[in-house]
């Protein structure tokens, strides 16, 4: 048992303490035993362990004996050794704790894993507005608590929540089975569409995601089961089926309806890596469709001007209604390269919103049912230092960034630069939608104390916004957006 094990092990450092400070006469004397014996008596070893120790004290008398005709060093060395022998056999069986950038409980087998994870944000917005008044602010962004674990080495699992608002919202929320290049998952995960979106908060290139991004149309996490596969460092493939979001109350989604279900989608997501010539020079392609079914439900997409997200204002909100879109059905082609220091990334998302005819609705009889809505976003980072973004082309996702030099141990982190211009069209006059448009700059520097602090400031200016007819029509603000994080 465990408990077996520490105490032996205990027990071990205790007796080599003791031999090698005490020196040969007391690891062998009356004294030595006297403490066994205390040790014993007071819980600290068992019986078994004392008898253990006890036979090794007195063992190899002869040895012991030659030790006061001048032989000390080796005696030393032997009692040394048997006392690494017995530490050894005792640490055999204890689990192994990494503290390495996180606090990883393992068995020595592999089969199980215990993991501490969390993420804490503090964001500051200056915002400058040009027409319509927003107001700066600060906010706790994302303030995370997990665990997420390993059981029989290929049964995994993750439990995520986010404390950074007024309420407390699930993140990640499910179980599953992972074998060699492949594993499938149950319960609340990311949905298989848009890299922005399906990329961790931890180390996107700036503050916030693209304004395309972490919306209705492109959903981050979702109830749902997912199958995912690699095919070494070439190609990936995931495809699921989802529900709505978890808490989504089904008997608030329509009034007057005898129909009243759960939306419902289908996504899939290939990627194909045509260069890795290592993990610092590739390139890599993907793409993904995906199906929503509303299911009598409404559907409203919305978004802050720019990607300020301390502001509640939503310059563009295309709001069909309840019970008013039979369908939607979306594409989304991505691209990334990393060549050393140098970095590119780019999307482009398609949603086609099939709309029904009934009454209250805003189709007329003029405008077509099919409404056209797109984003995109092309975007640049170079580390100044020499450091290169860390893609994990097994998977399709990126991953941890690690500085050639760590602040506190003499070094300077890594810095970096970057720079996006993203866009997104909500407006289709030809169906008679003017939902907003808008397109900002995005221009930031990021400094990597360490594996896993950063500090981060974004200069973002909303370069155009068109919704005629709207007060926010034609309004340009810009906003400093700075951020100091760490995550485990």
């Amino acid at each position: 048992m465990l408990t077996d094990d520490v105490t032996r092990f205990v027990a071990a450092l205790l007796a080599a303490a003791a031999l090698v400070l005490a020196g040969p006469a007391l690891a062998t004397g009356a004294t030595m035993l006297e403490l066994l014996e205390v040790l014993r008596d007071n819980g600290t070893i068992n019986q078994q362990a004392f008898e253990l120790l006890r036979n090794s004290a007195l063992a190899d008398q002869e040895q012991v004996e030659a030790r006061a005709a001048g032989g000390d060093a080796a005696v030393k060395a032997q009692v040394q050794e048997v006392v690494k022998e017995q530490v050894e056999a005792a640490a055999a069986d204890m689990p192994k704790i990494e503290t390495r950038d996180k606090l990883k409980i393992s068995s020595t087998d592999g089969d199980f894993e215990w993991q501490l994870i969390g993420r804490l944000m503090v964001d500051y917005n200056l915002i400058d507005s040009d027409a319509t008044k927003l107001g700066s602010g600060a906010e706790v962004r994302r303030a995370r608590l997990g665990i997420a674990g390993r059981l029989w080495q290929h049964w995994i699992w993750k439990t995520e929540w986010d404390f950074a608002g007024a309420e407390v919202d699930a993140k990640d929320q499910f179980i599953g089975y992972e074998q060699d290049s492949w594993w499938v998952k149950l319960g609340q995960h990311h949905v298989p569409f848009g890299l922005a979106t399906m990329s961790s908060s931890k180390y996107m290139l700036f503050i916030e995601r693209p304004l395309l991004a972490d919306n209705v149309l492109q959903p981050s996490r979702r109830l749902g089961l997912s199958m995912f596969n690699h095919w070494g460092e070439r190609a990936t493939l995931q495809a699921g089926v989802f529900a709505g979001t978890d808490g989504e109350d089904p008997d608030g989604c329509l009034s007057g309806f005898d129909e009243c279900d759960e939306q419902v989608s289908f996504a899939v997501r290939g990627t194909y890596n045509p260069l890795v010539q290592d993990a610092t020079h590739l390139l890599h392609l993907g793409a993904a469709a995906m199906y929503l079914d509303p299911q009598d439900s409404g559907l409203r997409v919305r978004q802050r001007p720019g990607v300020f997200h301390v502001v509640d204002t939503r310059w563009q909100d295309a709001n069909f209604g309840v019970n008013a879109v039979d369908d939607v059905f979306a594409w989304n082609f991505e691209a990334a390269a990393v060549w050393g220091p140098v970095s590119l990334q780019g999307e482009y998302t398609r949603w086609d919103v099939s709309r029904t005819r009934t009454a209250g609705t805003p189709v007329t009889a003029a405008a077509p049912v099919d409404v056209s809505l797109h984003g995109y976003y092309v975007e640049a980072g170079w580390f100044i230092t020499g450091e290169a973004m860390n893609f994990k082309a097994a998977d399709g996702q990126y991953g941890s960034v690690k500085p050639r030099s760590v602040v506190g141990k003499g070094g300077i982190g890594a810095w970096q630069i970057a720079v996006r211009f993203d866009s997104m069209d909500l407006n289709d006059a030809g169906a008679g939608v003017v939902a907003g448009e808008q397109q900002a700059l995005s221009i930031g520097v990021n400094w990597y104390a360490t594996n896993t602090i950063r500090f981060m400031a974004d200069y973002v200016s909303v370069l155009d916004s068109d919704r005629p007819g709207s007060i926010h029509d034609g309004d340009e603000p810009g906003a400093l957006l700075v951020r100091g994080q760490i995550f485990w």
